[in-house]
């Protein structure tokens, strides 16, 4: 008989495992802290009102990934091309940008001014690769304080002379403004992909594909409410590990998720010291998402808007209705206001209705809303949203993994499990190289 897998963690990356650990014929069980599934790709219902645990979008949608989906989605895959914005200086700037929209909120000494910084700091470049001198160097110090670094700060806590250049990812790929203030100059159409593209979503909100994955494997195998408390170890591999309700399991094939800090403090004897100052060392970044739901048929066109401005405590919000219609009632729309937090932070232990009451004002200074729409809110916390990439994340990482990788019957994966910025089909694809490389033996 083939060896059996456990998984720790029934978000995207353990259902992913789950998923071709069923398809190899391989017996596995996956155990989920919480009452259900998804991780931080959930679908939150209130009444007919729908929203995600984050602004969730399917990318690289294409093969066998595109196949898998339309096998669990069918026609609730749907195309979504909307537009984003950024709301600076009071002004929304239109993703993708036209050269008429840039004139418009820009004037043309703004444009001539920020053109010359961009062209100063091709010639004059700084030393340094953080993000925030990377930033520079690739914009220009006027652009690069507009609509980066002020972002980028509060998304992650973190200055950003303090932050791995990584960071700015695929989400701010599309803030490549200089390209648009060449383009302005020429008035004509710039040719600059939209910061989000084209993307795929679910009908019924992103916890519909991962509600329809975990239905697709055998109801047995997955047990929720059944956080690890303890993981007992020797020097090469782990040998058993207990639930919180008391149960002890022998261990056999692991694959974790769980964050590395919730991992390491499970290991039964402690790692050593070196490895814990290490882990110390990293933080991972929480959400508070606000949800409004408004009498209103439509707030913007927009998928998400972007707030580099420190004047709001959000980083952007979405209009769930924009991905799919069926995430509101008819004549009805919502917007959720993302608030990154550390879980030590004062505002996470805020009350709802000072948070609420907070956001509101925000939202009501953008003229966005009016106080006369609003029909309802809520407050909604997500621990462990993102790994706090610093310029020292990835030695402080593979120091962590390089421990964990004694123990030949462990495997990671996950964003939390792996302190890398991913994405679905990043798990997808980890998760099937790991449960393959199991099989192979």
């Amino acid at each position: 008989m083939k060896n059996r897998i456990q998984i720790f963690g029934g978000g995207p990356a353990g259902l992913f495992a789950g998923y071709f650990a069923d398809r190899n014929g391989m017996d596995f069980t996956l155990y989920e802290a919480s009452s259900v599934t998804g991780g931080n790709c959930r679908t939150i219902e209130e009444g007919n009102f729908h929203f995600d645990t984050g602004a969730h979008r399917l990318h690289a949608v294409d093969g066998e990934l595109k196949k898998l989906y339309s096998e669990l989605l069918g026609n609730d895959l749907l195309p979504v091309d909307a537009p984003s914005s950024i709301f600076n200086d009071d002004t929304f700037f239109q993703f993708p940008l036209l050269p008429l929209n840039i004139l418009q909120n820009l004037n043309r000494k703004e444009l001539w001014l920020s053109s010359v910084d961009y062209l100063k700091r091709r010639v004059s470049p700084l030393n340094g690769d953080d993000f925030r001198t990377c930033s520079i160097n690739s914009y220009g110090d006027r652009i690069a304080s507009k609509f980066l670094l002020a972002y980028s700060e509060k998304l992650w806590g973190v200055h950003s002379q303090e932050l791995h250049k990584e960071v700015a990812g695929n989400r701010l790929k599309g803030l490549d403004l200089v390209t648009f203030l060449l383009e302005a100059f020429k008035t004509r159409k710039a040719g600059v992909r939209h910061l989000d593209g084209a993307f795929y979503y679910p009908a019924n909100g992103i916890g519909q594909l991962f509600r329809n994955l975990q239905q697709s494997l055998p109801p047995s195998s997955i047990k929720v409410n059944s956080s690890i408390r303890r993981i007992v170890h020797n020097e090469d591999r782990l040998l058993e590990f207990e639930l919180m309700d008391g149960t002890v399991h022998k261990a056999e094939q692991v694959i974790s998720t769980l964050p590395l800090n919730v991992l390491l403090k499970a290991l039964d004897p402690a790692p050593p010291e070196h490895i814990m100052n290490v882990l110390n060392d990293i933080r991972y970044r929480s959400l508070i998402l606000v949800h409004i739901k408004l009498k209103k048929h439509a707030v913007t066109k927009d998928a998400t808007i972007y707030f580099p401005s420190p004047v709001f405590s959000f980083t952007r919000v979405t209009e769930p209705r924009n991905r799919s219609r069926l995430m509101t009632p008819d004549g009805h729309t919502s917007l959720v206001a993302e608030l990154p937090c550390f879980t030590d932070a004062h505002i996470w232990r805020e009350s709802p209705e000072v948070i609420i009451d907070k956001v509101k004002n925000e939202l009501l200074f953008t003229n966005l809303i009016n106080e006369n729409d609003i029909i309802g809110s809520s407050v909604h916390r997500v621990p462990f949203a993102y790994p706090v990439l610093k310029k020292d994340y990835k030695s402080k990482s593979e120091a962590l993994t390089e421990y964990l990788s004694q123990f030949k019957n462990l495997s990671m994966a996950g964003r939390s499990g792996l302190f890398r910025y991913t994405h679905i089909h990043d798990h997808y694809f980890r998760s099937k190289e790991i449960v393959e490389s199991i099989v192979k033996g």
